[in-house]
Parts: C-alpha cells; structure tokens; sequence
C-alpha cells in the first residue's frame, strides 16, 4: 500500500485550483493525470524579465515588467483594428494593444486612474512604445513574482505558461517534507538540499545553467530516481536469493567429453570465466550473474560447459533466445559438442509441431529431458519441468525483468546466467541488470585476427564490384547488408531487393542469395543453410543477421548506408565476419547526406573493433534508448535522470542501495522513495 503522507501527491490534479475538466483534458496529452505527473514537468528554458522604472533605453523584443497609471482608452473606429490603452511610466506613454477585445472587460481590467503591473513583451511602432497582449495584468504588489527568471514548460494548446506557472505553484504546495533517505554525510559531499528543497529550486531556475543536469537540485533528484530503481533491483535480487539455490559440484565427466569434441582450447579468458561460474555453481548462494561478451568471444560454449555440472549433477538446464533462427543456431552448434554423451536435449520454438510439442513437454515434466532450448515458447505456463537448476537467457536485453524472473520461477533456487553479445555502456548495464553480478569477456579465441574496417562512398560502388567478383572467384563469401527490404520513394536508401538484382546480373542468379525479415522462418533458414553449405557466394540481407547468424568461412561484410545505423549495431553485423581463421574485412558504404555524427560513428568504427569502446561512444552520440532499443530492453524512462551524463550518479545508487540493509528497506523513508518511483518493485516483487 502507498504511504499515506503521499496521498497529495497521487491525487488528481482536477483537485488543484485553476484545473478544470477541461484543462484536465489537456493534461492527458502531457500524460499528466496526478499532482505528482505535474511535479515531475520540469521546466526546459528560462526568459528574463526587466523590470522598468523608465522607458528610457528600454530593450524591445525582450519581456518587461513595469507599474503603469492607466491614462486612458482608446476603442477601435473600425472593425478588425486594436483596441488600444495608454498607461503612463513616470508620464512617459506606454501602449497596451488588445485584438477582438471587448470594451467592457478591458474597462473593467484596466480602469483610468488605476495602478497597474503589467508584464509582456516590449515593442517599437514608428515612435510609440507599446505591449500587444500583456502576459499579465495585476496587482502592482506581484512585482517579485513578474521580474527576473521565469521558467518556461513544454506545454500543450490551451494552456499559456502563465496558467501552467500558477498551476505548479499550487502543486508545489502539496509537496509533504518527508524522512530523509540520503545519509547527510552523502548528501554533505554532494552539496544537495533535501528532497522538498530540490523539488522547488528545479521549478524556480534563476540561470541557464540551472537548467542542466549538472544543476546541484537536479542531480539531487536524479538520484533519488536512480536509487529507487536500484532499492528495486537489490529488493528482487534479495528475494530471488531467499531461497537457498541449488548446488551442483565440478563435472568430472561431461566436460572434459565436450572440450574434447570442441576442436580448440579455450581461452585464458573463458577459463577464467568457467572457474567463476563452477565455483558459484557449487555453493548454494543462488547464482544471479550477466557474462558480457564481445561477438565471436565463446559464451555460449562457456555456458553450455556450465550447464554440463548442472546436468552431471542430476538437475534440469534451459536455454533462452530471442528468435527462433538464435534457437536454431544454439540447438545445431550444441548437438556437435555433445556428441559422445548421453545429454538428452530438445529444440522447442513456435514452429515445433504440436506432436513434438506434447511429447517434448511430457518428457520436461517427468525428468527425461537433461537440456531445452527455445524461445519465448518456454514462458508458456504448460511448459513444467521436474527439477530445473540452471537458466541460460540469450541477449538479455531484448526480454524484460519480468521474463527472466517468469522462468527461474519453474524451479526452486534456480541459477541464473544471462549472455548478451551487444556490449552495454557500465551505466546501462547497471540499470537493467542491477539485480545481477557482471562480468566479461573480451578476449577472442584463438587465431582470430581484427577485422579490417574500410569507409568508403557509395560513388565508388562500381570499383567494388570489380573487386568483388574476384574475391568470389577466390572463393570467398560475402554479406551485404541493407537497411531497406524494397525500393521507397520516401527515403533514397539501399533496398535489399534492388541491391540483390544488380548483384545477380553482375555475379549470376546461382550465386547471390536474399534474406529479410518478411520471409517466413523455414524460407530463412533455407537460405542461410544455402549460404553456409557454399550454394550462395552472397548473401543480401537486411539487419535479420545481426544477431545468431555464424558462418565461419565468410569473410566479407558490406553495409550500405552505414551512417544509418548506430554505433552497436555496425558492430554486431560487423561480427557476423571474422569467425573463422581466415583474415576478414568490412566495407562500410556511405551516402551524400552522411551527417557530422554519421561520420564519427563510421570513423570510430574504422578505428577500433572493441565493441565495450564502441558502446560507451554510442551512448554518448545516440543516448541510452537508441542503444539497447528502449521498448525491448526493460529500460525504465526516467523523469529526472539522464543517463548519459549522470552515469557517475548511478554508480553511486548502485552502490549504496547494495549496501541498505533488509530491515533498513523496509523503513518509512524508502517505502516512501519506492512508491515515489515505482519502476519495476510494484510489478515484478508481488510472488
């Protein structure tokens, strides 16, 4: 339940004065419906208002503040002209001009001999002085509130930002004090006031520079915001961990098979990687971890050595991907390394018959199976295992918290490792993965060099084809990436059907092949297993290859209209190369509209293959949605916080929620920060 002492803030804001229905309506476009959606607004400018005692060196185009003796009205002679009233600053003449304004208001408003504030902007007509409809007229006593900085909102039609400042006003009123969260010394260090303070010194900016998000208030804000969705992270992770997990000791017998069938020696680096995680395997501390890995690593070969202890030790295993052609991919590259054991696996996706389906599910529940791979399929509630221990999940980042905790809960104290191959900025990675112990690896296996990167105008096309076509007749493969399936008039982009056509009359129809994501999973799969086997030379594609797609002796990557594509995602269809021995290249094509950030990308691209390198500078030029894709990645849409400058921030809340002790969470002052910001611990903790 929420806190009582928050009951003002979730209040609607039909309960504020000047909030009618009507400008309730208009709030909904803002996706404001309680006062504390209204407190969350913040401004984005500041206008400067000067205060005139004379009208002497008075700066137009600029918003004034002045005290004027109303002198006299002057209404329209003829329809359509303005309706004009003289005030008087110290007996110099200033006009006040109203359009399709009515004489009786304006009387009423501005009556002669009355003192007035008036507020607007100033401007110049041959030689008189005027404001065309004032911002404000009042009381000569708001002078404090009329001068100065005044903060500006991004605002909807029909409400001004006069209206909009009196309405926070009102909202700011309802604002409660509450206990304190943030040790002081912290808070001390940082040089930030209280939560209440901070709330309204962001709504009352005297500079530009309180606008930003290096401002002492806001960034005091952002971290209350950050270190609520960490309080969460660790409250999940806590809970996950109640339960003592299952231990499984060291294999004796299934790995030291599999590293025989692998055909090469693994790296220091997963060596170091696979001790890890036997030793966490075999204490009964629930295992909740994110291995990191740049493309062409070998994760899935450590995760699949890990799953081996599990399974010797008498549990069920699970691997979870993305899509199907991932599935697909991890099913064939672990049925050749498991040759020789008795591991019983299955392969379990959307296009499974509903045959194979019952059997497979029948088999899960009564303990026959050792290993299921699939996709979102294993979410399904009729999908029961005996004794599940262990869970793989693949490109974390494209399921959500929910998922992930929706599958260990299949079992009792289940280890958890989830992969990702898009490698994620350290502020990222902690706020979807803030619940999870993380590491990496970045060495790639042995005998795999660099791969050559080479920026090149798509004026030059012709120049490679010619080299092209020898590298076919050297019996290299290539991949040619698109970024749209068919031609658009909207947009002058590479379409993979025409790119597909002018290749197959350069090269011959047997030799080029085209994949995209509007064909069916059996029709792709044909396709790439034609590609693998040498039946295509070529393969045009969408970015439907970015991730899962592993042909080793390919060697080339083209991406036309690389400029379009950000920073991670050159770097995973760039890893589609340089799987194998041989030395690898990639061509990243531009266009004539290439932008100033569309050159930095294809110039970091050409400077570095490490994806970690490649990442943090994606974030800087992207920001933090574009990276991960904000609607698959779990990535909560912070109000106060900017990830990409305040990264400092969340280490900081990342740190000190680990550090909260379990009575210390459940105190008033965080039951009142979680409600205030409710990211993941409403939905996901209810078990």
């Amino acid at each position: 339940m929420r806190p009582f002492i928050l009951s003002p803030l979730f209040a609607s804001v039909q309960g504020i004065e000047h909030v009618g229905p009507k400008t309730s309506e208009r709030f909904q476009k803002l996706k404001v419906e309680r006062v504390w959606d209204l407190v969350q607004l913040l401004p984005t400018r500041i206008e400067e208002r000067h205060f005139l005692d004379t009208l002497g060196g008075a700066p137009l185009k600029e918003k004034v503040t002045c005290v004027l003796q109303i002198a006299s009205h002057h209404a329209p002679k003829r329809p359509h002209l303005p309706y004009k009233v003289i005030g008087l600053l110290n007996n110099h003449p200033l006009s006040l001009v109203f359009f399709h304004a009515r004489s009786p208001y304006l009387l009423q408003q501005l009556p002669v001999g009355s003192t007035k504030l008036v507020s607007g902007t100033l401007e110049k007509n041959l030689d008189d002085l005027q404001i065309i409809h004032p911002d404000y007229i009042g009381d000569p006593n708001q002078k404090k509130t009329w001068e100065g900085a005044q903060p500006l909102y991004g605002l909807t039609g029909g409400i001004s930002q006069t209206q909009y400042r009196k309405i926070i006003g009102h909202a700011l009123s309802k604002v409660p004090s509450l206990p304190e969260w943030i040790p002081e010394s912290f808070m001390e260090k940082k040089g930030w006031a209280h939560w209440k303070e901070s709330l309204f010194a962001v709504h009352h900016p005297k500079k530009e520079t309180d606008l930003l998000s290096t401002d002492k208030a806001r960034c005091r804000l952002a971290f209350d915001e950050l270190f609520s969705h960490q309080l969460s992270l660790q409250r999940l992770r806590r809970q996950v961990q109640k339960k003592e997990g299952q231990s499984f000791k060291a294999s004796s017998i299934f790995v030291p098979q599999v590293k025989k069938n692998l055909g090469f020696s693994l790296t220091t680096g997963q060596e170091e990687i696979l001790s890890l995680l036997e030793a966490e395997l075999c204490s009964t501390k629930t295992m909740m971890r994110l291995l990191q890995g740049d493309v062409g690593s070998g994760k899935t070969v450590v995760a699949l050595l890990t799953m081996l202890q599990v399974i010797e030790g008498g549990a069920q295993t699970a691997i979870l991907a993305p899509t199907e052609i991932l599935a697909t991919q991890h099913a064939k590259t672990l049925s050749k390394f498991l040759e020789g054991t008795n591991v019983r696996w299955a392969l379990l996706t959307g296009k499974t018959s509903l045959k194979e389906k019952a059997d497979i599910k029948t088999k899960l529940k009564e303990g026959d199976l050792d290993l299921l791979i699939g996709t979102h399929a294993l979410l399904e509630g009729d999908v029961v295992f005996k004794n599940l221990g262990y869970v793989v999940i693949d490109e974390q980042h494209r399921f959500g918290v929910n998922q992930r905790k929706q599958l260990i809960q299949k079992g009792s104290g289940v280890n958890l490792l989830v992969m990702s191959a898009t490698p994620i900025p350290r502020s990222l990675a902690l706020t979807v993965f803030g619940d999870l112990d993380i590491c990496q690896l970045k060495e790639k296996p042995k005998g795999r060099e660099d791969i050559k990167t080479t920026v090149l105008s798509l004026d030059k096309v012709q120049t490679l084809y010619s080299n092209l076509k020898r590298a076919i007749d050297d019996g290299q493969k290539f991949y040619w990436v698109c970024p749209l399936i068919e031609e658009s008039e909207a947009l002058d982009l590479g379409h993979a059907e025409a790119r597909a056509s002018i290749l197959r009359d350069l090269l011959g129809d047997k030799n080029v092949g085209l994949l995209h994501g509007r064909m069916k999973v059996e029709e792709k799969e044909r396709v790439m297993q034609d590609f693998a086997e040498g039946v295509y030379k070529v393969l045009v594609s969408t970015t439907v290859i970015e991730v899962g797609v592993d042909v080793p002796d390919a060697t080339v990557m083209i991406i036309e209209h690389a400029e379009r594509f950000g920073l991670a995602q050159l770097h995973q269809l760039r890893g589609r190369v340089g799987r194998g021995s041989k030395p690898s290249s990639c061509v990243l094509l531009y266009g004539k509209q290439v932008s100033a950030i569309g050159k930095k990308r294809l110039h970091m691209m050409r400077e570095t293959n490490d994806g970690f390198l490649i990442a943090e500078a994606d974030l800087s030029l992207r920001g933090p949605g574009d990276v991960l894709g904000t609607k698959q990645s779990g990535l909560p849409q912070f109000k106060f916080a900017d990830l990409e400058t305040q990264g400092a921030l969340l280490v900081d809340a990342h740190q000190m929620a680990k550090e909260i002790s379990v009575q210390s969470l459940e105190s008033e002052a965080f039951e009142n920060l979680l409600a205030l910001f409710p990211y993941i611990h409403q939905e996901h903790m209810k078990s």
